[in-house]
């Protein structure tokens, strides 16, 4: 005689599987876009502020004092 306890068992994945469809069903969103065009990054400014950073930081070791001061 089968066990019906294993029936119940193979129904699991049988829902998992019914639930991962459901899920999958819809369609995507739409692509998030911005006004603002590849144009408006200037390279060159932004090479400055880095380089302004890591001259005001140069060291800062993982949790030393230095780790948590930000300057405005």
């Amino acid at each position: 005689m089968l066990d019906p306890r294993v029936y119940r068992a193979a129904f699991v994945p049988l829902l998992l599987a019914l639930f991962v469809v459901a899920f999958s069903l819809e369609r995507r969103p739409r692509a998030v876009t911005t006004p603002l065009g590849t144009e408006i990054f200037d390279g060159a400014r932004a090479l400055r502020l880095a380089e302004t950073l890591a001259g005001a930081h140069p060291e800062r070791p993982p949790g030393s004092a230095q780790d948590g001061c930000v300057q405005p």
